[in-house]
């Protein structure tokens, strides 16, 4: 490729992604006014689209690389709007430049590494979709990872958090929570999950499938062997902006260790004296997991079928003390 005459434009895209753009999105590309879009817009218009590098060798080299990896930020911003459009997502009409935008751009023009530009990609193409999806912050603390800890954030971290960022996977290796730790992405969380009121139920929600309704929201607190892991604000808009694509792990696995930390749940020291149980709480009486149609589908020994049974249940068997409620 000659860096002095680098055409880059919607065939490039075209021929390595092996797209059939649709007549509107190529129509949207070619009206728009932000830097990445701009030589294809060029060529749609057609114009010239030519990058020229003129300076110092250095400056040239460099100036070469970036304008290499921006193509492929572009090819995969592309790709993730031409998805995004078959599953009739919505796509603004104008894409134009704003600050996050142009960060993101900076930043991905300075990395070759094909995974970190699918995840740039993935940053750019919601943030030019959904202004303000990502903070500054973020983008700032994307700059300073490396793929190894993309990848422990996708593989062994968000598959197992529910969407308030709690974190209820296996308690494996101590220094790839210390790294994250470190990084500000995840932390140690001492608000334990647990309702506001003695006699309410809360739902959270694991993942698209299920809904884990935690029996703690009954005065008992929910956490994790003692320690309750959350991600961090910065770690849950990553979370969120990524989430679609992560690979939800075998429920078995969820299930387990969630059952292995219920039974070491205890009673929110807010509640301590304000109730009474009329029955002791069995193990399997702890917590429900329901689907969306609010079945119960763990324990397998519930004695419970739906979620109103657990909350019928739970509230015969809660006796509040002076109306603490």
């Amino acid at each position: 490729m000659n860096n002095k005459d680098v055409e880059f434009n919607l065939e490039i895209a075209k021929v390595k992604l092996g797209l059939s753009l649709s007549e509107n999105l190529v129509n949207k590309i070619a009206n728009a006014t932000s830097t990445l879009f701009a030589p294809a817009t060029a060529w749609l218009q057609g114009k010239q689209a030519q990058i020229s590098c003129s300076y110092l060798p250095f400056y040239d080299k460099l100036a070469e690389r970036k304008n290499e990896n921006l193509q492929k930020l572009f090819v995969n911003v592309l790709s993730i709007l031409n998805e995004k459009e078959l599953h009739e997502e919505i796509i603004p009409d104008q894409f134009e430049d704003t600050d996050n935008l142009l960060l993101i751009q900076d930043n991905a023009s300075t990395t070759s590494n094909e995974e970190f530009l699918k995840l740039w990609a993935k940053f750019y193409t919601e943030e030019a979709c959904k202004p303000g999806s990502i903070s500054r912050k973020t983008i700032k603390l994307l700059e300073t990872l490396d793929i190894n800890i993309v990848r422990i954030l996708e593989k062994e971290i968000f598959p197992y958090c529910d969407i308030s960022g709690f974190y209820w996977g296996p308690k494996g290796e101590i220094s790839s929570m210390l790294l994250l730790i470190d990084y500000g992405l995840i932390q140690k969380n001492s608000i334990v999950s647990s309702s506001l009121k003695i006699n309410m139920v809360a739902c959270y929600k694991l993942n698209k499938n299920f809904k884990l309704y935690v029996y703690p929201n009954y005065a008992y607190c929910a956490n994790y062997d003692g320690i309750m892991y959350r991600l961090t604000r910065v770690g849950k808009e990553i979370f969120n902006n990524l989430k679609n694509n992560i690979d939800i792990p075998d429920n078995e696995i969820f299930f387990g260790n969630i059952k292995k930390a219920s039974h070491d749940w205890y009673i929110a020291e807010p509640f301590n004296g304000k109730f009474k149980m009329k029955n002791p709480i069995k193990p399997e009486e702890k917590f429900i997991i329901c689907d969306n149609d609010n079945n119960v589908v763990y324990p397998e020994t519930s004695p419970f079928k739906t979620l109103q049974e657990f909350i019928d249940n739970a509230s015969q068997n809660i006796e509040v003390i002076d109306n603490a409620k």
